[in-house]
């Protein structure tokens, strides 16, 4: 198998300052030898400047690239350093390969195609290549993109909180709610994850006081750092959140009180339903646990009441229903008292959803999604990766 200089130039990206000297192949090894090299007295770009200086030395570099059909291939040169009279002695960086990569562009380029679709150790395995030398190139690429993503245009966030491992280790999450990308990824789920968001917007031509609405669960640590890094912007606490509590009350009462009706053992999906949702078979049957447990009675009826207020025409009408229904459940004992407690201390927040129209259904999803790459990957040992991969398929860069 022979191969000639212009089999590889075009692909190596070789500019006029080199030429291919050899191209052999290895049967033994499976392996395709490209000896990359320049004409003695070759004057190189200066890597600072770009000006046109001679070679100070020389050092033998290796590079893996694409494969030729089955083979291997492997790009070696001789790489000079210039001596600059500006810039000192500087060491040059081919146009086939990055700085301090030993892969060459286009093999890179292969592998973050793959990357976007497939598990890294899947890649990994394929290319030929460790799993911590992807991870650097797909680092070095989804970087490079997000330095260039433009948030100027962003007001309306979502943000919320995924593990990246099992255990305590998470990941905030922010989200545009308008264009439903990725805008930042962070480490921890504390206040200072707002604050980092608000410094990484800025330096990527948003604006921290444009932001108007943020869409965020309960989290006393959001609520501070929004409060704190985003002062213009009103929060509302996503209707997910706020009737997961509700149902979550509601299933307490129901533990508390299967002792006494041996049908609420198994009733704990059928309660969590919206009334309106049941089919009359259901209905009859939630009817029949009324009868039989005032208090079950009284805590779907406070559930309801709730859901209810989304309902509503407009806020206003929202905040005296709220007001209502607060009167009504606190007179109740238990988890029903404790979750108005609740909805009491974040009020403005829940009725602001009939201002902002807003959920975390964007990042519920993204979420699902993402936990589904985890457990694909068999989890990631670094939550640095986590992001890397979540910034590539959910925030609309290219790389």
């Amino acid at each position: 198998m022979s191969f000639k200089e212009d089999d590889f130039r075009a692909v190596l990206r070789l500019g006029e300052e080199w030429k291919v000297l050899s191209a052999e192949t290895d049967h033994a090894s499976e392996t395709v030898v490209v000896r990359v090299g320049s004409d003695r007295g070759q004057r190189f770009p200066c890597p600072g400047c770009g000006k046109a200086c001679p070679a100070h030395d020389f050092i033998e570099r290796e590079w893996r690239s694409l494969d030729v059909g089955a083979y291997r291939c492997v790009v070696r040169a001789r790489l000079p350093r210039t001596d600059c009279p500006e810039c000192g002695v500087r060491q040059v960086v081919p146009g086939w390969a990055r700085e301090y990569s030993r892969y060459s562009i286009p093999f890179e380029r292969r592998c973050m195609g793959l990357v976007a679709d497939m598990p890294v150790a899947s890649v990994a395995r394929h290319m030929g290549v460790s799993d911590d030398a992807l991870w650097l190139i797909a680092k070095h690429y989804v970087d490079a993109a997000m330095g260039g993503v433009d948030m100027s245009c962003v007001t309306n966030v979502g943000v919320d909180e995924t593990s990246s491992k099992r255990g305590h280790d998470y990941i905030t999450i922010f989200v545009d709610m308008d264009t439903r990308r990725t805008l930042f990824a962070t480490e921890g789920k504390d206040s200072s994850a707002v604050e980092r968001f608000a410094d990484f917007l800025e330096a990527h031509g948003g604006d921290r006081n444009k932001v108007a609405s943020v869409s965020s669960d309960m989290s006393a640590a959001f609520i501070c750092g929004v409060r704190e890094s985003l002062p213009k912007a009103a929060i509302t606490f996503d209707r997910f959140h706020v009737m997961k509590l509700a149902n979550d009350a509601v299933d307490e009462v129901r533990k508390e009180e299967s002792a006494k009706t041996a049908d609420l053992a198994d009733a704990r999906y059928l309660l969590a339903r919206n009334r309106r949702d049941l089919s009359e078979g259901q209905k009859a049957r939630v009817r029949l646990l009324f009868k039989d447990n005032v208090r079950i009675m009284a805590a779907y009826g406070v559930k309801e009441a709730l859901a209810t207020m989304y309902r509503l025409s407009c806020k206003d009408a929202a905040r005296v229903h709220m007001y209502t229904w607060l009167g009504m459940s606190e007179s109740c004992t238990g988890p029903i008292k404790r979750l108005a407690e609740t909805v009491r201390a974040h009020l403005e927040g829940i009725v602001q959803w009939h201002d902002s129209k807003v959920t975390n259904a964007v990042l519920e999803g993204l979420n699902s999604v993402i936990q589904a790459v985890r457990r694909m990957a068999r989890g990631y040992r670094r939550a640095e990766s986590m992001i890397t991969i979540l910034y590539l398929r959910s925030a609309g860069i290219r790389v």
